[in-house]
């Protein structure tokens, strides 16, 4: 009776060692590695990925404001969730920009009577909290900003309201070309003039700041701006 049991007992022993030696080596396949890896790794895009982290922002280069954007909600969240999209907006759209910078909050307050008459007495107080951001737009085409404008317009949210300061700079452009203006020079042939006519005669300007003064004298003498001193 041993004698036959004894080799049942080291064939057991066998099969036992062979699957446990089998088992290891098909979790050590390449394979199964980039499978796991694969799984640990985040499916979603690097555009859709970018929402969980902060805005990017362009440097400023030159310093010139273009526009001045604030927003105003009574809700905190959505106001900060709007401000976080125009943000993103304005990054792909090659937009360098500030903010957003917290604005002091208005708050009011009402105080009215439950009901009238006898109950009078009761009263009930209501406070409303607007909250607002600035966010600054800065050496940006005039064009771009009026396109960045019309998007976060369209896809604005419900309770959150915009106020758009655009900045645009001209030229000053005067009536008359400096270098179309002769010099006043002396000649030896001519005569003298009494006083009344060199008050009568106007003086050409020689320099741009004479060019100016003579501007700016012109329309102070301006029947229209002389009625409001």
């Amino acid at each position: 009776m041993l004698r036959r049991g004894l080799p049942a007992l080291r064939l057991v022993r066998l099969q036992s060692t062979a699957r446990t030696s089998v088992a290891p080596s098909l979790t050590n396949l390449p394979f199964q590695k980039a499978v796991n890896s694969k799984n640990e790794e985040s499916p979603l895009p690097i555009n859709v990925k970018a929402v969980y982290y902060a805005p990017l922002k362009l440097p400023i280069q030159y310093g010139d404001l273009v526009a001045d954007l604030q927003l105003r909600s009574y809700d905190n969240e959505n106001l900060d969730f709007y401000a976080d999209f125009i943000l993103r907006v304005g990054f792909y759209l090659g937009m360098p920009m500030t903010g957003p910078k917290p604005l002091p909050s208005r708050r009011e307050r009402w105080t009215v009577i439950k009901s009238p008459f006898a109950q009078a007495k009761s009263k009930e107080n209501f406070e409303r909290h607007t909250h607002k951001r600035l966010i600054r737009v800065w050496d940006t085409n005039p064009e771009v900003v009026q396109i960045w404008l019309s998007y976060i317009s369209k896809h604005a949210i419900t309770g959150v309201g915009i106020k758009c300061n655009v900045f645009q700079r001209s030229k000053i452009s005067l009536d008359m070309d400096l270098n179309n203006v002769a010099l006043l020079e002396p000649q030896s042939g001519a005569r003298d003039e009494t006083p009344d006519e060199s008050k009568s005669t106007d003086i050409i300007p020689h320099t741009l700041d004479e060019a100016v003064g003579a501007k700016v004298m012109e329309l102070l003498n301006r029947p229209e701006f002389k009625r409001h001193l």
